[in-house]
């Protein structure tokens, strides 16, 4: 999976942070401004990978607290664990993904 920053169009690489990239993500905008369906696919693969690098118990939390949507106190219910313990594992979880994304 390439990082952030790159797009593979062809099997040529594109980076997107230059002027030729810029004119490609703003080719890929619907009338309204939004991101057509494959620019949230490219960007839904970067984030299934960046997800699959962390561990268990991140994934999980983020996946019930994003995914699922809820609350930290219905997360921990869930893992019986504690609300401190989902949002130490969420604040981990977001660090790491910064660091990938």
């Amino acid at each position: 999976m390439q990082k952030q920053g790159q797009i593979w169009e062809n099997e040529a690489q594109v980076d997107t942070e230059s002027a030729a990239g810029t004119e490609l993500l703003e080719a890929c905008r619907d009338a309204d401004g939004s991101l057509d369906e494959l620019a949230r696919l490219l960007l839904s693969l970067d984030l299934q990978e960046a997800l699959r690098q962390l561990n268990p118990a991140q994934r999980q939390v983020m996946m019930l607290l994003f995914a699922q949507e809820l609350k930290p106190s219905e997360a921990a219910k869930r893992l019986g664990c504690s609300v401190r313990n989902v949002t130490k594992h969420r604040l981990k979880a977001l660090d790491k993904l910064r660091g990938l994304l």
